[in-house]
């Protein structure tokens, strides 16, 4: 799978050239953070925060994964969850398999790509998710109702649009492609930015 995960990774790498400087900013914000966590504990947490877990935060975490992989960097674990505990919509689904990632659903509502990684809606309260970890709020709703996650040492708002609202629409595939195109070329940049930093 490695072959796809490059080309999802260089499909998405024009478009960095097109994030606006704003965006940069917190993407560099993020990476500094990193390596901070790297520097001090041996490897960094981030873990993705939305409301539901199930749109957003789950293409984010998938999407950071595969490119982590992609360039060899080992020491940043991604993770996700939200403010309340839902489950990976089938447009959600759909998006993944249109990108060429296999998809096997569990009974209890986990989702395993390519037989490695494992996605499901989970609360920040979920035993699991680590200790120590760098929190990126990526909804409004996210950064509205959950003013304190505990166990995040850091907090950072990334904000995007939600594809929900183009559910049941003629525009919903369309919704969803595009946000995975905003997250992935950002995730593509920030991997890419830690794969320099890691580095030196």
């Amino acid at each position: 799978m490695s072959e796809n995960y490059a080309l999802l990774l260089n499909t998405v790498l024009p478009q960095v050239y097109q994030l606006k400087e704003s965006r940069f900013k917190i993407l560099d914000s993020i990476a500094k953070e990193v390596i901070i966590a790297i520097q001090q504990d041996g490897i960094a947490n981030l873990v993705f925060v939305c409301t539901h877990n199930s749109r957003r935060s789950q293409i984010a975490q998938l999407s950071l994964q595969l490119f982590l992989q992609e360039v060899g960097i080992d020491k940043v674990k991604v993770f996700s969850c939200g403010t309340e505990k839902t489950h990976i919509p089938t447009q959600t689904q759909s998006l993944f398999k249109s990108l060429g990632l296999n998809l096997d659903n569990q009974n209890d509502g986990s989702i395993i790509i390519d037989g490695k990684i494992t996605l499901f809606s989970k609360t920040h309260e979920y035993p699991s998710l680590p200790q120590r970890s760098i929190a990126i709020m990526v909804c409004d709703h996210a950064s509205e109702s959950c003013p304190f996650v505990p166990g995040f040492n850091k907090r950072i708002s990334l904000e995007y649009t939600d594809p929900k609202g183009a559910d049941g629409t003629a525009e919903e595939e369309k919704s969803y492609r595009k946000c995975w195109n905003k997250i992935a070329t950002e995730m593509a940049y920030l991997s890419l930015k830690l794969d320099e930093l890691i580095g030196k």
